[in-house]
């Protein structure tokens, strides 16, 4: 009620502790696990100034959209075996935008990443992604967190312990 909390269970190290609202600009701690500090947290409206720009009506086909969906998974997830056992489970939060040769995507709030190949649900705080067409290039910017899928077969937790080597 007091908006108070302890993080228990973690193994020595340092953490990135991620704070992040809708509409505000996220923070990021860096925090020792067994630590006794204390942290004031205070979010900060998101802004965003942009230079002068004339607006257009541009609308991307649905057809466009999953091409672009498409080239995103293949650079942003990848194309390997595990990569394939991906999926995005709530791929309508990504915006995306192409000029040229640049492909560009956002979103407003977490892409969740479902890997069924190492057992883990990622949840991406996607600041930046750029695809370059014609140079072949990626550009990603973004904080992770990963949450280890739960399963009561052994079997497949030795699966994902192995694929995770």
């Amino acid at each position: 009620m007091e908006g108070k909390f302890d993080v228990d269970g973690l193994y020595n190290a340092h953490y990135d502790l991620i704070v992040s609202f809708i509409g505000y600009e996220p923070i990021v701690l860096d925090v020792v696990a067994g630590s006794e500090e204390m942290h004031e947290i205070k979010l900060k409206p998101a802004t965003k100034v942009l230079d002068e720009i004339p607006v257009s009506a541009k609308r991307i086909t649905k057809a466009q959209w999953n091409q672009y969906l498409r080239d995103f998974e293949d650079h942003f997830i990848g194309i390997s075996d595990n990569a394939k056992q991906c999926k995005i489970e709530n791929e309508e939060v990504i915006n995306f935008d192409k000029e040229n040769d640049l492909l560009t995507a956002t979103s407003d709030t977490a892409v969740v990443l479902k890997n069924n190949g190492l057992g883990y649900r990622v949840s991406i705080l996607l600041q930046r992604f750029e695809y370059n067409t014609e140079r072949g290039t990626v550009l990603c910017e973004g904080k992770m967190m990963y949450e280890q899928l739960k399963t009561e077969s052994p079997r497949q937790n030795r699966l994902w312990a192995k694929n995770r080597l």
